[in-house]
This record gives structure tokens, C-alpha cells and sequence, in this order.
């Protein structure tokens, strides 16, 4: 083959991620430097894997697309010394080359070249005797070549012989490789990315060696102290300062620092004692995508000591999240108080929901009166931003729209009473939503958070959202509002004699507050005026579905007949749960709360 292009690129870093996925075990026996924590296996196939999954199956229409794609991949997965090496190599090498729709032998060999050269500079002390020795030296074997040969596959044999060499090598410049009778662990996994980068090109399964390197098989068995304890790895975006300012500032604090910059993103590595004060230094040098803490005492069971590698929610109990997907994505809910001193004093109201008391009591508020709400107090939400903060870089506060609760001002006199080096990690907006409209926030966060978004990121995200999201209610009888005081006056007197015609009102959520939005006749049941004001609302948005949040007061039959009701060509349900009890003391028993949005 005379030249490659991306397909072949492609197809060359699936091999490799392939072969040293099927020598992975291999390569974490050996892993003794620099700690004997037995992953470098692990953490080579993950790094490959993000540029593998990054490109597969994509249509590129560019080298540089591609390429692009495979860098984020690596930095965004890579893990470990040889994850952060690795992505190094990989940064100079696909930058060198895609500009160029068709790469020569000459070509590739520079492109080794300068890939070595991004790998030797993502390491703060470079050592001899480790995958550095083995990358150099496949560089300077394709070097020789670059000119003898018009063929691809030539070049990369005679990078690989040139490796391969340089492998068997370590173990005479390294004392430790040679007491444990082994070669670098990160070393011999390039070579197999070089050998899968070969049989990408020929177009061969992956196969064993057939000669084994004896030094790869078995250690011999030592005893080898960890001094540093602790491994940091982070995920940075428009970091502040150049790698070599970064390195400095952690420099007193440990050692095997590796940092790789690609596509505004800087990956740092560190082993450290001291965990704590590392991660604080590198979340004040740019927007934090990750971040993770390891023992490394732990071999391969790494335990997570912090995990910081995304962004911690608080939402308060507006909201309705189920218990359930509170517990899945690590959220903390911030509860409102609810009170009915005569109901709750009674035998016969003990085991009811709020809804279910609120039909027992009826008309008859005069005698028992009508429950309070309190909105949680700043203590509450500061106990939440301290337990999410031992966990979490940063933390997002999602709560109910500042023009229907104290919740908002609550949250925001809590991030007050923090720290101020915390403060700054508590990101609080009145998205001036409500119930299902939080419910969509909170879950496009968690998305944005599993695709690994900043939090600056996820902000913006998130207040753009919570401007296109549409949210109505329609109660079953007014009269509950009227009974908790939320309707009074004219307002109420008017309702109520509408609804004695058999006319309903259409609220809605207009800049944080509920309005009139419109009145519908009453001669259908409360699954039927839902499905029509949605199918309104599907009329004006036909060129694409809409993604819709429902919630009832208990009233599930009639949530039932709603779902049947619903075209699936013409609408989304993301979610469809019981109405938050703050909220449905206001509304009543069998109200219907829905959030609306177009798909994207």
C-alpha cells in the first residue's frame, strides 16, 4: 500500500485498541513501574477504546474530522501513565498528519516522529527504560526506511523489528525490570498497538505471537513499597495556564506527573499523600470536565476516594424525582414540610397519601382546616451542597421558580454560609420552572453530566432549556385552590362560577408564575382535556415530536387512558409520575401538571 487515508487510519486504531485488548491481562502482569498496581493493561484498553468508539462507525468527510474525534476520545478515556502517554503520541501523530487526505511512508514516518516527541513532553521526569525508549526507537525504524521503501506495510514492520528491540531493551537499562525478570509493561503495549496497526493494514485477525517474548510471561515475585499512595487524574477545558506552569504548581506534591493538551482540553495525571490539596490546586487552573481520586494500595481494585469526575445535583422537593431515580444518579433531594395538625392527629387519616386526606376531608376544611407548606430552610440546603461537595467538583441546584416559593432565595442564602473557596463550586439559577419543568432540568443534566459536559457548559445548556420548556396544569376542581388560598378575590369568584358552567381553566408557568392561559368546556374526562390541549400544541410544532413530562395528582386510571391516547409519531413521553405533594395540596386531587418541549 502506497498511501493510507482515514478509512485506513480508522481501521489501523481498531486493530490496536483489538490486540491489546486481547494481551490485556498480559500486560498488567508485568506492571510494576512505576507501582506495582497491576493496571496499565486496563488503562491502555480504555484510552484506546474512547478513540476506537470515537470514530467507529462515524462518517467523516475529512482526515481532520477524524482525527479531531479520536484525540477527544483519548483524552476524555485515557487513563494512568500510559493512558496519558499514549494520548500524547496519539496528539502529535493524527495532528501531524490530518491535513492530508492521503498519507506516504515519508509521511507517516514524521508523523511517528512527532508523535514521540508529544509523548517525551507529556511526562514531567522522563525516564530511560520505559515506553518513551519504545516509541523513540519505532520512530527512528520507520525513519530509516522512509525513503527505501514506496510501501506502508514496509515502514511499519520496520518500525515494529525497531521496537521490539528497544523493548527487549528496558530490562537492561531498568534495575527493578531486571530483579522481576520483565520488560515496561506501558512499552509492550505500544508494540502491540504497533503489530494491531499492522494487521489493520493487511487485513489479518489478531493472533498470538509466534514466538513468545519469554521476559512478558511471568515476573518473579518481589516485594515492591508504594510511596505515593494516591493517583489524581482530571479532565481540564480552557485551562489557564501552559502545561509547564501546571507541572511546577504540582511538583512539591508528588510525582509521575504526565499532562496532555489536545483540542482546548488538558489531561493531568499525579501520584500524591496528598489527594486533597491536589485536586483543590487543579480545579482553580481551568473548567473541570473530571476529576478522580485512586488508592493504588488497592492493586487493581482501585478504590474511588473522591469521586469527582463529574458534576453533583441538589434539587428540592418540588421537583417529584422518584426515590428511585434519586438513589440511581446520586441526587439530593431538599424536602418542603408539610403539616395538617387535626388531620394527622385522627386515627382514620393515618397510612393516606395527601391526596387520598383530601378527599376524605372534602368540604369540610372548616372543620379540620387546610394543610401548611414550608419551603426548605437554608440549613437544608447547605447540609445538601456539603454532602454533595465531599463528592462532587461541582454541584448544580435545581429548584422551583422564585415567583412560586422562598426555595430559590433559601438555596441561595445557603451557598452563603459555605467556604469561599466553595462557594464558586455551587452554580444556583432560578430556571423559573416548576414540578415537571424541573424534572426535564434535572434529567438533562444528568445526560450532559454522562457526556462528560463542564459545568459551564451544562449552565448554559440548562437555562436555554428552561426558556423553551412550556408547562400546564388543569385542575379537576378549583375549589381547592380556592381552599388553600392561592386564588382569592375576583379571580377566585370568577373561576368558581366558571366551573359551575362547566368550564375549566388552562394555567400555565409565564416567566416563573402561574397565569390564565385559557378556559375549555368541561364535557370530557381529565385524560381527554390533556390530550387535546397537547394535540393544540402538536398542530403549531408538526415538524417535529414533542417531548413531554406528565404528572397527576393521583389519579392513575386516568394517566392511563392519557398514555393511550398519545400518537407515538407525535409525542415522547420521557416521564409520567405522581405530582409532588406541595404542589397538589394547590392543585387537588386529580390534576394534571405537563412540561412540553420539542424534540431536538
Amino acid at each position: 500500500m502506497k498511501t493510507i487515508a482515514k478509512n485506513e487510519i480508522i481501521t489501523m486504531l481498531g486493530f490496536a485498541y483489538k490486540k491489546v485488548s486481547k494481551h490485556k491481562e498480559r500486560i498488567n502482569t508485568i506492571n510494576i513501574f512505576p507501582v506495582p498496581d497491576q493496571d496499565t493493561g486496563d488503562n491502555l484498553v480504555k484510552t484506546l477504546k474512547g478513540v476506537h468508539e470515537a470514530i467507529v462507525s462515524k462518517n467523516f468527510t475529512t482526515m481532520r474530522q477524524m482525527a479531531v474525534s479520536a484525540i477527544d476520545g483519548a483524552m476524555t478515556q485515557s487513563a494512568g501513565n500510559v493512558g496519558i502517554i499514549i494520548t500524547g503520541f496519539l496528539n502529535g501523530f493524527l495532528t501531524t498528519i490530518y491535513n492530508h487526505e492521503e498519507v506516504s511512508p515519508a509521511g507517516l514516518s514524521y508523523a511517528f516522529f512527532v508523535g514521540s516527541r508529544y509523548a517525551y513532553n507529556s511526562i514531567q521526569d522522563p525516564k530511560e527504560g520505559t515506553i518513551l525508549d519504545v516509541i523513540e526507537a519505532a520512530a527512528a525504524g520507520s525513519k530509516k526506511n522512509k525513503n527505501k521503501t514506496s510501501s506502508i506495510e514496509n515502514l511499519l514492520q520496520s518500525a515494529i523489528l525497531s521496537a521490539k528491540k528497544a523493548l527487549d531493551d528496558t530490562r537492561n537499562k531498568m534495575e527493578i525490570y531486571r530483579k522481576a525478570t520483565v520488560v515496561d509493561a506501558g512499552g509492550y503495549g505500544f508494540l502491540l498497538m504497533m503489530e494491531g496497526f499492522l494487521a489493520g493494514l493487511e487485513n489479518k485477525d489478531i493472533q498470538d505471537e509466534v514466538v513468545e517474548r519469554k521476559a512478558t510471561i511471568k515476573p518473579a515475585q518481589f516485594v515492591q513499597k508504594i510511596g505515593l499512595r494516591f493517583e489524581v487524574v482530571a479532565l481540564l477545558e480552557n485551562a489557564k495556564m501552559e502545561t509547564k506552569k501546571i507541572s511546577q504548581k504540582l511538583l512539591s506534591y508528588g510525582d509521575s506527573i504526565d499532562i496532555v493538551t489536545a483540542n482546548k482540553k488538558t489531561k493531568i495525571h499525579i501520584h500524591t499523600n496528598y489527594p486533597d490539596e491536589v485536586t483543590e490546586i487543579i480545579s482553580r487552573l481551568g473548567s473541570v470536565i473530571y476529576m478522580r481520586t485512586c488508592d493504588m494500595t488497592k492493586g487493581k481494585d482501585k478504590e474511588i476516594i473522591a469521586q469527582k469526575n463529574n458534576i453533583g445535583l441538589v434539587v428540592d422537593g418540588a421537583a417529584g424525582l422518584s426515590t428511585n431515580y434519586l438513589r440511581q444518579h446520586d441526587i439530593i433531594c431538599v424536602s418542603f414540610t408539610t403539616s395538617w395538625e387535626k388531620v394527622d392527629a385522627e386515627e382514620d387519616f393515618k397510612n393516606l397519601n395527601i391526596y387520598q386526606k383530601i378527599r376524605k376531608v372534602g368540604h369540610r376544611t372548616k372543620e379540620y382546616g387546610w394543610p401548611k407548606t414550608s419551603q426548605p430552610s437554608p440549613h437544608a440546603f447547605f447540609s445538601s451542597f456539603k454532602k454533595q461537595l465531599g463528592k462532587y467538583q461541582d454541584i448544580i441546584c435545581i429548584t422551583i421558580s422564585s415567583g412560586l416559593s422562598g426555595s430559590y432565595n433559601s438555596a441561595r442564602q445557603a451557598r452563603k454560609m459555605l467556604k469561599e473557596y466553595e462557594k464558586k463550586h455551587v452554580i444556583i439559577s432560578d430556571y423559573k420552572q416548576a414540578a415537571a419543568g424541573q424534572v426535564f432540568l434535572a434529567m438533562r443534566a444528568v445526560e450532559l453530566i454522562g457526556r462528560h459536559y463542564n459545568i459551564n457548559q451544562i449552565e448554559k445548556y440548562l437555562v436555554e432549556l428552561a426558556n423553551s420548556i412550556y408547562l400546564f396544569g388543569i385542575p379537576d376542581d378549583i375549589n381547592w385552590l380556592i381552599r388553600g388560598g392561592r386564588l382569592t378575590g375576583k379571580k377566585a369568584f370568577v373561576t368558581r362560577t366558571l366551573q359551575s358552567l362547566g368550564i375549566v381553566a388552562i394555567l400555565a408557568l409565564d416567566n416563573g408564575k402561574i397565569i390564565f392561559k385559557k378556559f375549555a368546556l368541561r364535557k370530557r374526562s381529565m385524560a381527554d382535556l390533556v390530550a387535546s390541549q397537547l394535540s393544540q400544541l402538536q398542530l403549531r410544532n408538526k415538524d417535529k415530536p414533542l417531548e413531554i413530562i406528565v404528572q397527576h395528582a393521583d389519579c392513575q386510571g386516568q394517566l392511563i387512558k392519557l398514555k393511550n391516547q398519545l400518537n407515538k409519531n407525535n409525542f415522547k413521553l420521557i416521564e409520567s409520575d405522581i405530582l409532588s405533594p406541595v404542589l397538589g395540596l394547590h392543585t387537588g386531587p386529580d390534576a394534571f401538571i405537563v412540561a412540553v418541549i420539542n424534540s431536538a
